[in-house]
């Protein structure tokens, strides 16, 4: 009885539940460098400076500025330029396909490049 309970347990797990989602989550840190370094980097509600790591969610898909005194803004769209589809999302062939739509709707399906180097263009 119990083993069938384990069975049954680890079948709804694969299931109702995306790989990517599973292995990777719904947020993922990112760097971000710049040339010359100490850039202002606005990120949503949140100010850093270059090199700055941040925390993302895959879901929102954020833009990201880079702002430095003498130099042009730069602003980076995290939904376009720097996006690939998160490995651990192919996994869910063996869940027959359900995990896609899971990993599609927690936003878990993208994995951002994990360093952003932008070089910023004097005035």
């Amino acid at each position: 009885m119990t083993r069938k309970v384990g069975v049954g347990l680890l079948t709804a797990i694969l299931f109702l539940s995306g790989c990517a989602t599973m292995f990777s989550g719904k947020t993922q840190s990112v760097n971000f460098t710049s040339t010359p370094s100490g850039a202002k980097v606005f990120i949503d509600n949140q100010e850093l400076v270059t090199p700055a790591t941040a925390t993302l969610s895959r879901k929102d898909r954020p833009r990201v500025t880079f702002q430095k005194e003498g130099y042009r803004d730069l602003v980076l769209d995290m939904g376009v330029q720097a996006t690939d589809i998160n490995n651990n999302t192919w996994w869910n062939v063996f869940n027959f396909g359900y995990g896609f739509i899971v990993d599609w709707v927690t936003g878990a399906i993208w994995q951002y490049h994990e360093q952003n180097h932008v070089v910023l263009e004097q005035k």
